[in-house]
């Protein structure tokens, strides 16, 4: 959703009409439509607010490509077209100046600006049960009320200015000071950057002050444990737009905190001058940044938690290479686009498969044209490599695998293709990039890639193949039904005793045990994986 706000000014002018024709176009339930809205988002919406219930079929990817229920896209649809007409301006001009707000307030004053024969008037609570639901749903908290006010006299008329912002645009109590300095107290005892990241951002168990104990197990679920919005709201059973608020509020209180330290604020000017920005080149920063200490939080959660501040600040920009995209922070386009140019310069000199040297050539360039740390350069080269490199090596890759008929490890792969190529040796990396990205290919085991013709699903691990097999049967499986899939249909390089700690692993968090040795899906990881959430 386009991040914007919205400000609604109050006016003294009469809109008896337009308030009329809003209450008719969006408190007649029965109609197919509800005002600007199309069917299909009349009908979400209907559901949702006098209902209370939904549908995940009623899905739609927004203007960003970011998938959210219809329901939500109407109410932000609607909200736009409101903000735009006199009439709801006036009315919460009015309804703002004695809260709080409620379906009540709103219908008492749309009932004392209607006249009595109004024909409007049947579908006054209908109306008021619509606009106070999409203000309560959309924006919980995020109502700020300023109201201007000369000092030492007294206010006789003042003019009230209703602030709504997105879920999106981190709504706080706190506002940072341009420059990114903390609002927090100058006296903060300061603390060194290793120690600093292993109390604040261990997620475990957070020691930064102003976190509450459900903000940390907000941050747990989401940069630990890897789950997205959408899980968390069906866990704690709140909405999902509540949910983005917490999570942005949490992350907020946690960057202040951090910020009231000197050695956060020069690590996170190190961060904005990357040209190349991952959570895996992140979480690289960070094990650097910890030395010895790296072993004692989990740095892939730290480095997801600081890609996701870097997106709040709007600091990150995309690159488009082909049909990829990659981040970069903002004034670093320059380093990336010289970085892109080598890398295209190395691969104009040959048409046969990125070999080692052509790796290290381009790893030797970051190294001398960027601030990515080095551990992470190797990986951020293979996979430029692989972006701009000729797509023919993908289809030798293929004609390889039919040749030798049964699924192969990537490096045996790669020396498949040395045999009918001339020069350098492939690179095992570069080949193994190529395999994950292309969808002809399906991972078949540790290392391992088969071909999807072949009837291997396109999944990366036991239990995600697991998780295709119950989906494609619609009822829970047996352990025999993964043993006969894995080891006799397909054969998967992996030991059965690895197949029953995977199952083990999981159960509670994505499968759940019906029977003896009978695996079905969790309700929550079935809906998961309907919806998925890109921040």
């Amino acid at each position: 959703m386009r991040q914007q706000a919205y400000s609604l000014h109050a006016s003294t002018s009469s809109a008896t009409g337009d308030l009329s024709l809003l209450v008719r176009q969006y408190g007649d339930c029965t109609a197919l439509t509800m005002g600007a809205l199309t069917e299909a988002e009349t009908r979400a919406l209907v559901r949702k607010v006098f209902f209370r219930e939904g549908s995940w079929e009623d899905v739609q990817a927004d203007a960003n490509g970011c998938l959210m229920p219809l329901a939500t896209e109407a109410e932000h649809s609607l909200f736009r077209t409101l903000s735009e007409n006199q009439a709801f301006k006036e009315l919460f001009s009015t309804v703002m100046a004695q809260p709080p707000i409620s379906a009540h307030t709103v219908a008492a004053y749309v009932r004392r600006t209607l006249s009595e024969s109004n024909p409007a008037r049947a579908f006054i609570d209908a109306f008021a049960e619509v606009i106070v639901h999409l203000l309560y749903d959309l924006f919980d908290e995020s109502l700020i009320v300023e109201l201007p006010a000369v000092p030492d006299e007294p206010v006789t008329s003042v003019s009230t200015e209703l602030m709504v912002r997105t879920p999106q645009e981190r709504p706080s109590t706190r506002r940072r000071p341009a420059g990114g300095r903390s609002t927090v107290a100058a006296d903060v005892p300061q603390l060194p950057l290793d120690r600093l990241l292993t109390e604040y951002c261990d997620f475990r168990q957070s020691r930064a002050p102003s976190l509450s104990e459900r903000d940390k197990d907000y941050l747990r679920l989401l940069f630990l444990w890897g789950k997205d919005l959408r899980s968390i709201s069906r866990a704690s059973n709140i909405t999902y737009q509540r949910v983005q608020q917490v999570v942005a509020c949490a992350t907020e209180r946690l960057q202040e905190d951090l910020l009231a330290h000197e050695s956060y604020r020069v690590f996170l000017a190190r961060l904005h001058r990357l040209c190349i920005v991952t959570p895996g080149v992140l979480a690289s920063v960070v094990t650097e940044a910890l030395g010895d200490q790296g072993g004692s939080i989990d740095v892939t959660a730290v480095g997801s938690f600081l890609f996701h501040v870097l997106k709040l600040d709007q600091v990150l920009k995309w690159y488009t290479i082909g049909r990829a995209r990659v981040h970069c922070c903002t004034g670093t386009q320059p380093q990336l686009a010289s970085i892109l140019a080598y890398v295209r310069e190395v691969r104009s000199h040959r048409r046969q498969p990125v070999s080692d040297s052509d790796v290290s050539a381009v790893c030797m360039f970051i190294l001398s044209h960027s601030e990515l740390p080095s551990t992470s350069v190797r990986t951020v080269a293979t996979d430029l490599l692989a972006l701009v490199s000729p797509p023919d090596i993908a289809d030798q890759l293929e004609a390889a695998l039919v040749k030798r008929g049964i699924p192969s490890h990537f490096a045996d792969l790669a020396r498949c293709l040395d045999d009918t190529a001339c020069g350098d040796e492939t690179s095992a990396d570069y080949v193994h990039a190529v395999l994950c990205r292309d969808r002809r290919f399906a991972w078949a085991g540790l290392g391992t890639y088969a071909l999807t013709a072949w009837g291997y699903p396109r999944e990366t691990s036991t239990l995600d193949v697991v998780l295709h097999m119950i989906r494609t049967k619609g009822s829970g499986v047996t352990l025999g039904e993964v043993f006969d899939f894995m080891f006799t249909d397909q054969h998967y390089e992996l030991r059965q005793s690895s197949v029953r700690q995977a199952l083990k692993l999981a159960e509670g968090r994505q499968l759940r045990r019906v029977g003896v040795d009978v695996w079905d899906e969790l309700e929550d990881a079935r809906e998961d994986s309907e919806v998925t959430e890109h921040e």
